[in-house]
């Protein structure tokens, strides 16, 4: 099997013999290399083939963005993680188009750790090495033009924006809402906890970060027409899951920050359809999907759950079966189908009585 290999440069040689230290006890199976400059790393790059590379942001002539950015072309299969000191907006933003993860420094080992794991994780995935590549490479993700200008005219010309109502636009856009959670849960920004909710989010990460963000990070593009109808679709399709996920979750009695949970994931489940170009819900597109918010850094339970979203076999997971029911009772009604007819394709079987009490409750609403 291929043996995991990992790149770190930094140009303190304290940080590389604490990353020696601590690394070998979690990865002994593993190969490390450690360089000091990043003109020397990208010598051993195309030979060592790594499958993740860490830098650190300050760096004399090559600093770490500058030098991500030339591992993103030349190595696009590897996880890039940026360790910086500089925990601000303008650190943050211009690496997002570079780095996968961003982490402070000095950082904390287990949140290293996790991120090598998911590294790990993602290897496993069944994606060609084509579309990882592809992945790999993406600067900007495609956002509906109605959605980027109602929230640009919004932040521009309102003296006094409100949050719930930024959060309610972004909400419309499955791109810019995984950003903004992304950015929102980083330990980069020394947020301990996670929040499922763009409220929270847009709380947290504040109006004039999510202005630049939206504005002038260039992680944004506007969709050409060709593509815009379709995009159109899987954000619609995602609200409408949301919906309904969210009221089944009411119906089985979750608490308000499990249901923002089920929610969110509704929004998400489907945001490799904006990479694969195709609309609706299929295996690829949950397994890219899936990819993506792993890449990202969401959460176990929620990449999980999306993988798994129309297959989800014997799996016991709540999160998972409701967003299974909730995808399955979207297209039945769009297809003219009863979403527990056989031919739904639901997995009534795996699905106990609470499941179909509250499913049942829902369509007769």
């Amino acid at each position: 099997m291929d043996k995991p290999r990992v790149l770190i440069v930094d140009d303190e040689s304290s940080t590389l013999r604490s990353l020696r230290r601590g690394l070998r006890r979690h990865f002994k199976d593993w190969e490390f290399r450690y360089e000091q400059s990043a003109e020397q790393a990208l010598l051993v790059l195309d030979a060592f083939e790594p499958w993740v590379v860490i830098s650190d942001k300050r760096m004399p002539k090559v600093d770490g963005i500058q030098f991500l950015s030339q591992v993103k072309q030349r190595t696009p299969l590897a996880v890039r993680i940026l360790l910086s000191g500089e925990t601000d907006a303008d650190t943050a933003l211009p690496a997002l188009g570079v780095a996968h993860l961003m982490l402070p420094k000095p950082f904390e080992m287990d949140d290293l750790v996790d991120a090598l794991h998911a590294a790990e994780c993602l290897r496993s995935l069944p994606i060609t090495p084509d579309l990882k590549e592809e992945i790999g490479c993406i600067s900007s993700l495609p956002v509906l033009p109605a959605v980027y200008r109602e929230l640009t005219e919004y932040i521009n010309q309102t003296d006094e924006p409100s949050n719930d109502r930024i959060a309610a636009i972004v909400e419309q856009d499955t791109a810019i809402l995984s950003k903004v959670l992304q950015l929102a849960n980083s330990a980069f920004f020394g947020f301990s906890t996670t929040t499922n909710s763009a409220q929270d989010a847009v709380f947290r990460l504040g109006q004039d970060m999510l202005t630049n963000l939206v504005l002038f990070s260039g992680l944004f593009k506007q969709d050409s027409s060709d593509n815009t109808s379709k995009h159109t679709v899987v954000c619609h399709q995602a609200e409408t899951v949301a919906e309904i996920i969210r009221a089944l979750a009411a119906r089985m009695d979750c608490n308000r920050q499990n249901q923002n949970q089920h929610h969110v994931i509704g929004l998400l489940h489907n945001v490799g359809g904006l990479i694969s170009g195709e609309p609706g819900p299929s295996r690829r597109n949950a397994i890219i999907s899936a990819y993506l918010l792993k890449l990202w850094g969401f959460e176990k339970e929620i990449v999980s759950a999306v993988l798994n979203q129309l297959e989800p076999k014997t799996s016991d997971d709540p999160l998972t079966l409701r967003l299974h029911a909730a995808i399955i009772i979207e297209a039945s009604r769009t297809q003219g189908l009863d979403p527990l007819d056989n031919a739904s394709g639901l997995a009534i079987e795996l699905l106990g009585q609470e499941y179909q009490q509250a499913i049942e409750g829902y369509l007769s609403q």
